[in-house]
């Protein structure tokens, strides 16, 4: 049996659960299902994003767990990303407290900097990564300088970055007056992220895999974001472990993550599956386990957002360009 702690300790002193939802591109009555029964089960971080339309539900959902008495508010440890548009210092408290509103919050635990891009300076140019371009350093600077704000406000316990690149995680911690608390991008056993997450282990940053298997359910609005050709959790090298640990492979492959000391976003729209990613805690992987998955890492990023050109990106729904990978 694992004696693997639940929670990570940021920076701030704030304990951060190891595994969380993800509400991306869930329809209301879909997220509230999901929501609903993920709490049931146990998970208690959940990951919102300024501009989707089912914040309203999600703070229904929160209002009446912690109205039952089931759960306090320090119980949950909620995660706002920002939009990936407005990069001035005034406009982060603005998108902030309407998150807040819709939430029915009067903090959040989490803010993050969602993508060191601009969607309202984007290039027409297809070939230009998601359509989108990178913001410039003073826009960002004025960006964090906005979240240290909220912090020192209180609006917020902890503030991030998602989608930065080492470059540009040096460019806020030389910059800024306040340290990044947590450092989120994609991470899987193709891609283990593993120069950017020892720098971060280095600065006390924390550190959060988004799309932790490579891959999502099949049938789940994100799929069509993700390459699905060839994902870790079908590699063949994976079969001893599962049969060794009596776990499935999805849960071999966030227990590595797990082991490592890197946050995962779980993202399932099925309870069977919610159920499955949040037993991990009761295994352990030797070194050697560890070893057989570090090999498995190819560099292989299977966010395919990035194809996109500008005419798609805008016939998608208003929430889709977050998922633009143009600085991972």
């Amino acid at each position: 049996m694992s004696s693997f702690p639940h929670f990570v300790k940021l920076n701030t002193g704030s304990r951060m659960p190891f595994v969380g939802i993800d509400t991306v591109l869930m329809e209301p009555h879909e997220v509230s299902y999901l929501l609903k029964n993920g709490i049931n089960i146990g998970y208690r971080l959940i990951e919102t994003v300024y501009a989707h339309n089912n914040a309203a539900e999600i703070g229904k959902v929160l209002e009446s767990v912690m109205r039952s008495g089931k759960l306090e508010r320090t119980d949950l440890f909620i995660i706002i990303k920002l939009p990936m548009r407005d990069h001035r210092r005034e406009m982060v408290k603005y998108f902030l407290k309407e998150s807040l509103n819709r939430l029915q919050l009067s903090y959040v635990d989490l803010l993050l900097l969602h993508n060191p891009t601009n969607d309202e300076k984007a290039s027409e140019d297809p070939t230009t990564p998601g359509g989108c371009v990178d913001t410039n350093e003073d826009d960002l600077i004025q960006t964090w300088k906005g979240m240290e704000d909220a912090f020192q406000c209180g609006m917020t316990k902890a503030i991030g970055l998602s989608n930065f690149n080492l470059e540009r995680i040096q460019l806020i911690r030389q910059k800024g007056r306040i340290k990044p608390a947590n450092v989120q991008v994609e991470c899987h056993a193709y891609s283990s992220q593993s120069r950017l997450y020892e720098y971060c282990s280095r600065q006390n940053i924390t550190f959060t895999a988004y799309l932790p298997l490579g891959s999502v359910d099949s049938n789940s609005e994100i799929s069509k974001y993700v390459n699905e050709n060839q994902t870790p959790s079908n590699d063949k090298v994976l079969i001893p472990l599962c049969l060794k640990h009596r776990k499935t492979a999805e849960q071999i492959l966030l227990r590595w993550l797990l082991q490592r000391g890197i946050v995962v976003i779980s993202r399932s729209i099925t309870i069977k599956k919610l159920k499955e990613h949040f037993r991990i805690f009761n295994f352990n992987l030797s070194k050697e386990d560890m070893e057989v998955i570090d090999c498995m890492d190819q560099n292989n990023h299977l966010f395919i957002g990035s194809s996109f050109s500008r005419k798609q990106e805008r016939s998608l729904t208003r929430t889709s360009s977050i998922f633009m990978e143009s600085c991972i």
